[in-house]
Formats: structure tokens, sequence, C-alpha cells
């Protein structure tokens, strides 16, 4: 019962992705602002504040990327299933 409800969000998380995906695109190609977070968006925002390009280098040049790497193994999938799940997001896509 547990496997099965795992394998059912699973299956929603990759619909809701597939229908993002497909959204996105949709407004990409009319041509209108993007989708909020995207990164369109975002400089348009910063724009509209009034932040300066210069404001914002330096606002890049402080900050810090620290990745994180964790070994929980409910995070960890097979290569196998993450292909099979790859296929199914593709497969949607088509519909």
């Amino acid at each position: 019962m547990v496997r099965a409800f795992s394998i059912y969000f699973v299956l929603v998380n990759i619909a809701e992705e597939a229908f993002l995906h497909r959204q996105r695109r949709r407004i990409a190609g009319k041509g209108s602002e993007l989708w909020e977070g995207s990164f369109d968006h975002t400089l348009r925002g910063f724009r509209s504040r009034g932040i300066e390009p210069q404001q914002l280098q330096n606002i890049l040049d402080a900050a810090a990327y620290i990745p994180v790497f964790t070994a929980h193994p409910t995070e960890s999938k097979r290569l196998v299933i993450m292909n099979l799940l790859r296929r199914i997001f593709v497969t949607s896509e088509l519909l």
C-alpha cells in the first residue's frame, strides 16, 4: 500500500511538471512577459525597482553558492528508475 501511494505521488509530480512545462512554453511562445520566477521576470522586476546593473553585479559578486550533497536513502533512486520516470515525462509531453 505504501509503495502504491509512493508511485502515485511520483506520477502526480510528473504530471504537474509536464503541465507547468507546457504552460511555460505557451507563455514564452506568445512573446509576452514571462512567468513569475523566470529570469526575464526577475530582471524586469529589478529594473522596475530602479536597481542598476552595477548594483546587481555587486550583489552577485558577494553571493556564495555552496551546494549541499546528502546521502539520505529516501533521496536516492536507481538509475533505471530515474530513466523510466524520465521516459514517462517525455511521453507525457507528446500527448
